[in-house]
Protein backbone atom coordinates (compact mmCIF):
# COMPACT_ATOMS: atom_id res chain seq x y z
CA UNK A 1 0.00 0.00 0.00
CA UNK A 2 2.85 2.42 0.87
CA UNK A 3 4.54 1.65 -2.46
CA UNK A 4 1.29 2.39 -4.31
CA UNK A 5 0.97 5.71 -2.44
CA UNK A 6 4.55 6.69 -3.42
CA UNK A 7 3.81 5.92 -7.08
CA UNK A 8 0.62 8.01 -6.94
CA UNK A 9 2.54 10.91 -5.40
CA UNK A 10 5.23 10.72 -8.12
CA UNK A 11 2.57 10.68 -10.84
CA UNK A 12 0.85 13.67 -9.26
CA UNK A 13 4.16 15.57 -9.08
CA UNK A 14 4.76 14.93 -12.78
CA UNK A 15 1.30 16.11 -13.80
CA UNK A 16 1.48 19.27 -11.69
CA UNK A 17 4.90 20.28 -13.04
CA UNK A 18 4.41 23.55 -14.91
CA UNK A 19 5.82 24.04 -18.36
CA UNK A 20 4.50 27.58 -18.74
CA UNK A 21 4.48 30.80 -16.74
CA UNK A 22 1.60 30.75 -14.25
CA UNK A 23 -1.42 32.43 -15.81
CA UNK A 24 0.43 32.82 -19.14
CA UNK A 25 0.18 29.51 -21.07
CA UNK A 26 1.88 30.98 -24.16
CA UNK A 27 5.11 31.72 -22.23
CA UNK A 28 7.21 28.56 -21.95
CA UNK A 29 9.33 28.11 -18.84
CA UNK A 30 11.73 26.02 -20.89
CA UNK A 31 13.16 29.09 -22.66
CA UNK A 32 14.53 31.54 -20.09
CA UNK A 33 14.97 34.34 -22.64
CA UNK A 34 11.24 34.14 -23.52
CA UNK A 35 10.33 34.52 -19.85
CA UNK A 36 12.70 37.48 -19.48
CA UNK A 37 11.32 39.21 -22.57
CA UNK A 38 7.74 38.65 -21.39
CA UNK A 39 8.57 40.15 -17.99
CA UNK A 40 10.23 43.17 -19.60
CA UNK A 41 7.17 43.83 -21.79
CA UNK A 42 4.67 43.24 -18.97
CA UNK A 43 6.40 45.05 -16.10
CA UNK A 44 9.00 47.54 -17.30
CA UNK A 45 8.29 51.25 -17.79
CA UNK A 46 11.54 52.61 -19.19
CA UNK A 47 10.13 56.05 -20.11
CA UNK A 48 8.65 56.53 -16.64
CA UNK A 49 11.85 55.30 -15.01
CA UNK A 50 13.71 58.18 -16.67
CA UNK A 51 11.48 60.61 -14.75
CA UNK A 52 12.45 59.19 -11.35
CA UNK A 53 15.39 61.58 -10.76
CA UNK A 54 13.19 64.67 -11.33
CA UNK A 55 9.77 63.45 -10.15
CA UNK A 56 8.55 63.48 -6.58
CA UNK A 57 7.57 59.99 -5.54
CA UNK A 58 4.52 60.11 -3.30
CA UNK A 59 2.33 57.08 -2.76
CA UNK A 60 -0.33 59.11 -0.95
CA UNK A 61 -1.84 59.83 -4.37
CA UNK A 62 -2.73 56.15 -4.83
CA UNK A 63 -6.33 55.70 -3.73
CA UNK A 64 -7.91 52.33 -2.98
CA UNK A 65 -10.17 50.95 -5.71
CA UNK A 66 -13.36 51.78 -3.81
CA UNK A 67 -12.13 55.33 -3.32
CA UNK A 68 -11.48 55.62 -7.07
CA UNK A 69 -15.20 54.93 -7.55
CA UNK A 70 -16.13 57.43 -4.81
CA UNK A 71 -14.10 60.02 -6.71
CA UNK A 72 -16.25 59.31 -9.77
CA UNK A 73 -13.54 57.53 -11.74
CA UNK A 74 -14.25 54.66 -14.09
CA UNK A 75 -11.72 51.84 -13.86
CA UNK A 76 -10.24 51.08 -17.27
CA UNK A 77 -8.29 47.84 -17.52
CA UNK A 78 -5.09 48.15 -19.55
CA UNK A 79 -2.27 45.75 -20.32
CA UNK A 80 0.23 48.58 -20.75
CA UNK A 81 2.39 48.87 -17.63
CA UNK A 82 3.17 52.54 -18.33
CA UNK A 83 -0.53 53.40 -17.98
CA UNK A 84 -0.97 51.59 -14.65
CA UNK A 85 -2.44 54.03 -12.08
CA UNK A 86 -2.55 56.92 -14.55
CA UNK A 87 -5.75 58.87 -14.09
CA UNK A 88 -7.23 61.59 -16.21
CA UNK A 89 -10.55 63.28 -15.61
CA UNK A 90 -13.04 60.54 -14.74
CA UNK A 91 -10.89 57.50 -15.64
CA UNK A 92 -8.13 55.56 -13.95
CA UNK A 93 -6.12 52.94 -15.83
CA UNK A 94 -5.16 49.78 -13.98
CA UNK A 95 -3.09 46.85 -15.20
CA UNK A 96 -4.38 43.50 -13.93
CA UNK A 97 -2.19 41.71 -11.41
CA UNK A 98 -0.33 38.89 -13.22
CA UNK A 99 -0.85 35.55 -11.51
CA UNK A 100 2.86 34.68 -11.57
CA UNK A 101 3.66 37.61 -9.26
CA UNK A 102 1.77 35.74 -6.53
CA UNK A 103 3.97 32.66 -6.91
CA UNK A 104 6.78 32.07 -4.43
CA UNK A 105 8.39 29.62 -6.86
CA UNK A 106 8.42 32.28 -9.58
CA UNK A 107 10.13 34.82 -7.30
CA UNK A 108 12.64 32.24 -6.08
CA UNK A 109 13.59 30.97 -9.53
CA UNK A 110 13.37 34.08 -11.72
CA UNK A 111 13.89 37.10 -9.52
CA UNK A 112 16.47 36.13 -6.92
CA UNK A 113 20.22 36.12 -7.39
CA UNK A 114 20.69 32.38 -7.00
CA UNK A 115 21.24 31.69 -10.69
CA UNK A 116 24.47 33.30 -11.94
CA UNK A 117 23.72 32.32 -15.55
CA UNK A 118 21.17 35.15 -15.90
CA UNK A 119 22.10 38.80 -16.36
CA UNK A 120 22.11 40.22 -12.82
CA UNK A 121 21.31 43.81 -13.80
CA UNK A 122 18.34 42.80 -15.98
CA UNK A 123 17.05 40.53 -13.22
CA UNK A 124 17.43 43.31 -10.66
CA UNK A 125 15.64 45.79 -12.93
CA UNK A 126 12.72 43.39 -13.46
CA UNK A 127 12.67 42.59 -9.73
CA UNK A 128 12.33 46.27 -8.85
CA UNK A 129 9.51 46.67 -11.37
CA UNK A 130 7.72 43.60 -9.98
CA UNK A 131 8.06 44.84 -6.39
CA UNK A 132 6.77 48.26 -7.41
CA UNK A 133 3.82 46.71 -9.19
CA UNK A 134 2.92 44.59 -6.15
CA UNK A 135 3.35 47.63 -3.93
CA UNK A 136 0.83 49.54 -6.04
CA UNK A 137 -1.69 46.76 -5.40
CA UNK A 138 -1.05 47.07 -1.66
CA UNK A 139 -2.40 50.62 -1.98
CA UNK A 140 -5.22 49.70 -4.37
CA UNK A 141 -6.50 46.80 -2.27
CA UNK A 142 -6.89 47.91 1.31
CA UNK A 143 -10.27 46.44 2.23
CA UNK A 144 -12.39 43.42 1.41
CA UNK A 145 -14.60 45.63 -0.78
CA UNK A 146 -11.51 46.50 -2.86
CA UNK A 147 -10.95 42.79 -3.51
CA UNK A 148 -14.53 42.36 -4.71
CA UNK A 149 -14.19 45.41 -6.94
CA UNK A 150 -10.85 44.20 -8.34
CA UNK A 151 -12.44 40.88 -9.30
CA UNK A 152 -15.49 42.61 -10.78
CA UNK A 153 -13.35 44.99 -12.85
CA UNK A 154 -11.05 42.16 -14.06
CA UNK A 155 -7.98 43.58 -12.32
CA UNK A 156 -7.72 40.45 -10.24
CA UNK A 157 -8.95 36.95 -11.02
CA UNK A 158 -11.05 35.34 -8.32
CA UNK A 159 -8.99 32.15 -8.51
CA UNK A 160 -5.58 33.85 -8.26
CA UNK A 161 -5.11 32.58 -4.74
CA UNK A 162 -5.95 28.98 -5.60
CA UNK A 163 -3.06 26.64 -6.28
CA UNK A 164 -2.66 25.40 -9.85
Amino acid sequence: MAKRHAIDMKAEALTTCKTYLSGEPRVSLQIISDVGEHLRVELMTRDLNQLVPVATQNSSYISALTHQIVRGREIIVTEKPELHLVWIYDRVYIKPLPKYLLSHAFWTFYLTERDPSRDASARQEISKAAVGFLRSYAYLIRHKSDIFLAVEEYCWRSDDFLRD
